[in-house]
């Protein structure tokens, strides 16, 4: 299974540092068009020099080799409802992005995979409104083909119900996508029999092609996606939420608090780093200690997925 991080160069300036735009760590990082298009002073110089943002980061010293996957990013507002909503007032529900507008965001990106946008179908939503968002992911793959190559495009699966998974992939389908995704999976995290019956289910869908899926929020999915769903590959931004909250992931995937004893159980050049830096637990971590804990956290996800082992039975 590949583990396909995203990369914060649209929204942390720090990313543009030469460790992480020099990246070698994984061979596909994950961009997205709702960062790419709230960043007006990077939309303006791209516009200015006729150039995409992949040629800008080609020139800065990003790797060839490395792919670009491309998604809306506007469904990690999902995440916010789901578990934020006691600390944010903000109504995420009225945020949106247009199809016209993501496409533009994508064309400035030019990834080599992009997600054609869709829309989440929440469980036990009213049939006219199933129908509604059904109609809408359809539009947008239409209208992505209408600008890039059908082998770049990523269709997603939505829904809980087999007949709304079927039509949405059939149409997919016969309109020539053979890379599927599938979503919506954040607001059934916690029905576990709903959960696994649609993971299983879109794979039997998909058996011949590359399933992607989104909706990582614990290492524990991890394990589930690739041993149990057999995903192929996932996306993901928990690498930054464990380290800041100085989490070390060892090599069975298990999260433990960062101290200056545990590194020794890592021979990494990232941990051999960190054993030249002193973490005081009533300190604020350096922002050289904070670097050094990603990368090697990145590293561990994807030797972890690397090498997984694939079993026949859902979780």
């Amino acid at each position: 299974m590949k583990f396909i991080p995203k990369h914060y160069l649209l929204s942390d300036p720090s990313f543009w540092d030469p460790i992480f735009i020099e990246w070698n760590y994984t061979d596909t990082i994950l961009l997205t068009a709702y960062d790419l298009l709230r960043n007006d002073a990077l939309i303006y110089f791209l516009h200015s020099n006729s150039m995409t943002l992949k040629e800008l980061m080609r020139e800065n010293g990003f790797p060839k080799q490395t792919k670009i996957f491309a998604d809306s990013g506007i469904f990690m507002l999902e995440w916010f409802k789901l578990t934020k909503s006691k600390t944010f007032k903000q109504d995420f529900s009225n945020v949106n992005l247009p199809i016209e507008e993501i496409i533009e965001g994508y064309k400035l990106i030019d990834p080599d995979y992009l997600v054609a946008p869709d829309e989440i179908i929440l469980p036990n939503e009213k049939e006219e409104v199933v129908k509604e968002k059904t109609e809408k992911i359809k539009e947008g793959i239409l209208k992505t083909l209408d600008e890039f190559p059908k082998l770049k495009i990523v269709g997603v699966i939505q829904g809980t119900k087999k007949e709304t998974m079927d039509e949405i992939y059939d149409f997919e389908k016969s309109n020539g996508i053979t890379i599927f995704a599938r979503g919506g999976l954040i607001p059934i995290k916690r029905k576990n029999n709903l959960y696994c019956n649609v993971l299983t289910y879109s794979r039997q869908l998909t058996t011949k092609n590359t399933l992607h899926a989104f909706g990582i929020v614990g290492l524990d999915q991890i394990k589930c996606y690739g041993r149990c769903a057999q995903i192929d590959s996932f996306d993901s931004t928990i690498v930054r939420a464990l380290t800041a909250e100085l989490y070390w992931i060892d090599s069975k995937l298990m999260k433990r608090r960062f101290n200056d004893q545990i590194i020794n159980e890592c021979n990494c050049d990232y941990c051999e780093e960190l054993t030249e830096l002193k973490l005081d637990r009533y300190e604020y971590a350096s922002r050289k200690i904070m670097i050094n804990l990603y990368l090697h956290n990145i590293k561990n996800i994807w030797k972890y997925c690397d090498n997984l082992k694939k079993f026949d039975v859902i979780c």
